[in-house]
């Protein structure tokens, strides 16, 4: 941060030159929402058809590598897609969230990185412990 700022060792550092540096302009927060606007909703989606992104990430991870890559992932959104009967998204839209998730950016999701990212989006409400998605509650096992 401090070599950013272009901080001298013997001076001091301006503090409203320092949040000019680092305040985010409008469309970079656009930007953002938009993304996590997407990224609240494939987290919706994953607890309402696939249980949680957990179970999704172990699921298409066929190969058992402790990675997903952009196929497994985009095979993942297909199935997302079937299931909601949605659309499916455009491709930017996968690559982008592929890479929003891909926090280490070296082309691959790892169990690690899927769940830190869906940890900032709690399942959809439940009733009686079970998701409120009617489809979802009819394929949920019932305890005996």
């Amino acid at each position: 941060l401090l070599n950013y700022c272009d901080f001298k060792p013997d001076t001091l550092i301006n503090w409203r030159t320092f949040i000019r540096i680092f305040k985010i302009d409008k469309l970079q927060e656009g930007l953002w929402e938009r993304a996590e606007s997407k990224l609240k909703l494939l987290s919706d989606r994953l607890y309402d058809y696939m249980i949680s992104p957990n179970d999704a990430f172990r699921k298409y991870n066929d190969s058992r590598t402790s990675f997903m890559n952009f196929e497994q992932f985009h095979l993942m959104m297909q199935k997302l897609s079937t299931l909601a009967k949605e659309p499916l998204p455009s491709h930017a839209v996968i690559r982008g969230l592929f890479d929003e998730i891909d926090v280490r950016k070296d082309g691959k999701i790892d169990h690690q990185e899927m769940i830190e990212t869906f940890r900032y989006f709690p399942p959809p409400k439940t009733i009686n412990g079970h998701n409120s998605n009617p489809k979802v509650r009819v394929a949920q096992v019932q305890p005996l």
